[in-house]
């Protein structure tokens, strides 16, 4: 199927705008059928909650944390910023009351709080200037909703890259109708809702 033709069925599967929270947390996650169901009726986890050896290397947020971010529009092209890192994951939408850590931007490897990264100290760095970080356990009540960025996917060169994410968006809706779970879908990419009816019709046709 050629472009022009995915983005006819793009524009079929979104409803009009609507208003978004925009001021919400973000949490990308690299899609995995078992653990999207896991996150669904459990929350999200921190690696030592999921049982993982937490004398590992999990980067900034360590064994005890869980990153997240919130969007910072005027830095958006910058690979200083996780928003535009993870641009192409799907994102869970995490309420903004959430209790969640404002971490330090670190860029040379000689800040203090590096030292601390794998404790349960909450005095958090980050080499992301918009990483959040929350303690243990995000409670799934705190799950709002789950953003794409569906027109930025389509505009990928690799159509098979593209082909990818749109069937993960398929299956998201599929394992939320089965779970009965009315989680809104967006697409930040235009600030339109994703009608998940159309998606399971329409997107088995790319």
């Amino acid at each position: 199927m050629e472009k022009e033709d995915v983005y006819k069925i793009i524009l079929d599967i979104e409803d009009n705008s609507t208003n978004i929270d925009y001021e919400c947390f973000y949490s990308a996650f690299k899609y995995d059928r078992d653990k999207f169901i896991s996150i669904l009726n459990k929350g999200v986890l921190s690696k030592k909650l999921y049982g993982c050896n937490t004398n590992n290397n999990f980067g900034f947020c360590g064994p005890h944390f869980i990153s997240l971010f919130k969007l910072e529009k005027e830095y958006y092209d910058s690979y200083e910023y996780a928003s535009h890192r993870y641009k192409y994951y799907p994102q869970f939408m995490i309420d903004k009351r959430v209790k969640a850590y404002k971490t330090k931007y670190v860029d040379n490897g000689r800040d203090s709080r590096i030292m601390l990264r794998n404790t349960i100290i909450p005095l958090r760095c980050s080499n992301y200037y918009d990483e959040w970080q929350v303690k243990s356990k995000i409670d799934k009540e705190y799950i709002i909703g789950i953003m794409f960025r569906i027109k930025e996917i389509v505009e990928r060169e690799n159509m098979e890259e593209v082909k990818t994410s749109l069937l993960e968006l398929y299956d998201i809706i599929k394992i939320l109708n089965e779970m009965n779970k009315d989680l809104p879908i967006y697409d930040y990419s235009s600030l339109k809702i994703v009608n998940k009816s159309k998606v399971l019709k329409l997107l088995p046709m790319i």
